[in-house]
């Protein structure tokens, strides 16, 4: 054993630092148990590079921790409990900071803490357990570098304060999911107005079918008017004429909606996600190959109408790489193997466990 280790340390350091990018986080504490060379060399900021470290208590975190981090060059931080001075301390000894998830109750010192973070671009703030206030929102508008913004909260305002966030004119994606309500189409439509670099927009409420997640590029407003009385209706009026992915959560659809989507965007999405969407029919299914033509990816988790031949229906989007499906009574090991054959194989299929209605996904992982 002895040889091997010092084969192992004989090879180039490039070499070494390639193979250990293919390891796991704990594969990568084992080697760095090893010996100081090869800790340094799991160190390197190369191996880091886009990873995101969660921290469920800042208590435990000494001096060593800290450097450990600055030496790997650690820019993404989710902050799950900490005290004021922790959380100060924490924002001192990691200045060069660019993505930050922190949980915001009733005291926002912690937010005002972060604007000594100058290079923070991504920001997501949990508040679950109220409404989202005039006062965060307002705190939030400082931050004028942000290009990511998450909000997560309870219930949206329903007046003008939501329009602090117009002032983020560098946001290149915005989220806002809510448990109970979802801010108002009007306070909705004056941010998107002026917000000239915004790319992706998200907006849920979990607890209500009608309402919806949207996802799109770029946000040029389109003074296109839909006829017809659907939930998703009036939605359509403000999405970009050049929309290239839709992504649909618990809502409630029609044939006009999906009809309003095709006309509006039909020639220019790539991504459609439908997911755990009520008003599904097998009529709407079959037609979505000839309303979107050129998608490259098909989200269709918790659809149990989606059969073989509707699927089999699916061949016909020539540009499809990828369909996503969950629990899915339908669709058997053989089904789907039939199908890749059809598709020569261009198509992955992808399984997920069944959604939960009553979780909200809004956590994205804070990567630069």
């Amino acid at each position: 054993m002895a040889k091997v280790g010092h084969h192992w340390l004989n090879l180039p350091q490039d070499i070494l630092l390639e193979i250990f990018r293919y390891l796991t986080i704990e594969e990568k504490a084992n080697i760095r148990a090893t010996c100081k060379y090869l800790q340094q060399l799991i160190d390197h900021p190369t191996l880091w590079t886009n990873r995101t470290i969660v921290l469920k208590s800042l208590q435990s975190c000494n001096s060593l921790f800290w450097r450990t981090l600055r030496k790997r060059r650690i820019r993404s931080v989710v902050i799950k409990e900490a005290t004021q001075k922790q959380w100060q301390g924490m924002v001192n000894l990691l200045p060069d900071l660019t993505a930050v998830t922190i949980d915001v109750k009733k005291n926002l010192e912690r937010l005002r803490t972060l604007r000594s973070l100058k290079n923070l671009q991504k920001l997501q703030l949990n508040n679950k357990l109220q409404m989202l206030d005039q006062e965060l929102l307002r705190e939030v508008a400082v931050f004028k570098q942000l290009t990511h913004l998450v909000l997560c909260t309870s219930v949206f305002i329903q007046n003008s304060s939501l329009c602090h966030l117009a002032e983020l004119t560098k946001l290149l994606a915005l989220t806002l999911h809510a448990r109970q309500k979802s801010p108002s189409l009007t306070s909705l439509q004056y941010v998107l107005f002026r917000l000239p670099k915004l790319r992706e927009l998200s907006l849920s409420s979990v607890d209500k079918c009608e309402n919806l997640s949207l996802c799109f590029t770029p946000p040029e407003m389109t003074t296109f008017k839909p006829t017809g009385t659907g939930p998703l209706a009036e939605y359509v009026k403000i999405l970009p004429s050049d929309l290239t992915s839709l992504n649909l959560i618990n809502t409630r659809l029609s044939n006009v909606d999906v009809q309003l989507l095709s006309d509006s965007s039909g020639k220019t999405l790539k991504y459609l996600g439908l997911v755990l969407c009520g008003g599904i029919t097998e009529i709407m299914l079959k037609k979505l190959p000839k309303q979107f033509p050129f998608l490259q990816s098909l989200d269709l988790s918790g659809c149990n109408l989606l059969k073989p031949d509707i699927l089999f229906g699916f061949v016909e989007l020539a540009f499809l790489k990828e369909i996503v499906i969950s629990n899915n009574p339908h669709l058997t090991e053989a089904v789907i193997k039939q199908f890749r054959t059809l598709t020569d194989n261009r198509v992955h299929v992808a399984q997920k466990n069944k959604r939960n209605r009553n979780q909200c996904d809004c956590n994205f992982i804070l990567c630069m």
